[in-house]
């Protein structure tokens, strides 16, 4: 797939740029964050959210947008919500965005353990017996 090729890509050279001393910008780390949420790795995006802390940058709306989404794909409601509420305590003043991002993550994030719990829930159909008991074949 052509677009997660261009997050790869993406995180390779913001990679290589840190290595060359760059300095990236509040706009660097949002678009680095775009790109891990949609690769849904989540442990390098806690990284760089670490170092765009320490490099003096707060979370902006669109890296907040975008570790929601990435808590709404791994199926986990509470992650989404554990993140807001340190967010907030962190001073972070959220928009309708951010709240509607809220909102879909949790969503989604419930909608993707109910169909998890449904594959498992699901006994598997002997069709055959059932064919043989109404005597259609």
């Amino acid at each position: 797939d052509k677009s997660s090729q261009h997050d790869l890509n993406v995180w390779e050279l913001f990679n290589w740029l840190q290595k060359k001393d760059f300095k990236p910008t509040r706009f660097s780390y949002t678009m680095v964050l775009r790109s891990l949420s949609r690769q849904e790795n989540l442990e390098e995006m806690l990284k760089v959210y670490l170092k765009l802390k320490k490099d003096g940058y707060d979370l902006e709306l669109v890296g907040c947008t975008a570790f929601l989404e990435a808590f709404a794909k791994m199926g986990n409601s509470d992650q989404p919500k554990h993140f807001f509420e340190e967010l907030i305590r962190e001073g972070f003043k959220p928009d309708v965005v951010v709240y509607d991002a809220l909102m879909r993550a949790i969503l989604q994030s419930e909608r993707s353990l109910y169909l998890e719990k449904m594959k498992t829930d699901l006994t598997p159909i002997d069709w055959q017996s059932i064919a043989l008991e109404y005597h259609l074949t």
